[in-house]
């Protein structure tokens, strides 16, 4: 006998599934009706929390901030790919990759950070030049208003994937306001200072506006000695919410999007 038909409701535009009673002999509900009803009741509003939950409610619930760091902060990042960073096409790519980057200890060196690509992340798998499946390891420190991200073993240690090399950010910057060119920002031609330093008034990606964001760039500087150009976008109480480099020969664009 079938007892219990699945029904879909909607409830603030999710798609919410209960069972309950069809073909079900009146007499024996109503007499149970006091422990059926709760019972399904509970179910219902059980089954449609968890569609209520927001795609990106879970990708990062405890980032990396620099005005309170503290072991186990998580940050996730999505990479994304342009071929040619200077047209003026605004489009790009992202691609299957998840960058992890984790506080993973604390110690006289500063946070320790864990870097490292998600099991299905299409670079580890791809058939030229795969990306390394083997976590790195770095740190960064707070001094001076200023955060350094460097390796204490190697000073000069190359090819994290967020970090080539020991890098600082300002957390207090000059009054410089920077533009936004496509998906790169741009400082204003009055700054000459390598790596350039200021903000971004109501920086915006994934449909979240961060607000006034800090950016440290070297844009103008680093191409005239044929180095990638790094451009950070970041706070204190938001970490890195974009990191991008510009190749010298080939204005090829890649960099990695903080998820929300």
């Amino acid at each position: 006998m079938k007892f219990l038909t699945f029904q879909v409701f909607s409830l603030q535009g999710k798609p919410c599934g209960v069972f309950y009673p069809s073909v079900f002999p009146k007499s024996i509900f109503m007499k149970y009706q006091i422990f059926v009803l709760p019972l399904l009741t509970l179910m219902f509003f059980t089954a449609c929390k968890k569609d209520e939950v927001k795609p990106n409610d879970s990708r990062n619930p405890n980032p990396i901030r620099f005005d309170n760091p503290t072991v186990g902060q998580t940050s996730r990042y999505v990479r994304f790919s342009d071929s040619n960073a200077n047209d003026d096409d605004n489009s790009f790519n992202f691609i299957k990759d998840t960058l992890v980057l984790e506080i993973v200890a604390s110690d006289a060196n500063g946070f320790k950070v864990k870097e490292s690509l998600t099991p299905g992340s299409s670079c580890l798998t791809q058939t030229e030049n795969p990306c390394s499946t083997d976590a790195i390891f770095y740190y960064f420190k707070i001094e001076n208003d200023t955060v350094t991200l460097y390796d204490p073993l190697e000073p000069a240690a190359c090819c994290p994937m967020m970090f080539w090399h020991s890098f600082k950010l300002p957390l207090t910057v000059a009054d410089h306001l920077f533009t936004v060119d496509k998906w790169k920002l741009i400082a204003p031609s009055t700054v000459t200072n390598c790596p350039e330093s200021g903000r971004v008034e109501n920086f915006s990606q994934f449909g979240t506006n961060y607000g006034t964001m800090k950016v440290t760039s070297t844009l103008s500087c680093n191409r005239a000695f044929d180095g990638h150009d790094y451009t950070y976008v970041y706070s204190a109480s938001k970490g890195i919410v974009r990191y991008y480099e510009i190749g010298s020969w080939i204005p090829t664009g890649t960099g990695w999007y903080l998820l929300n």
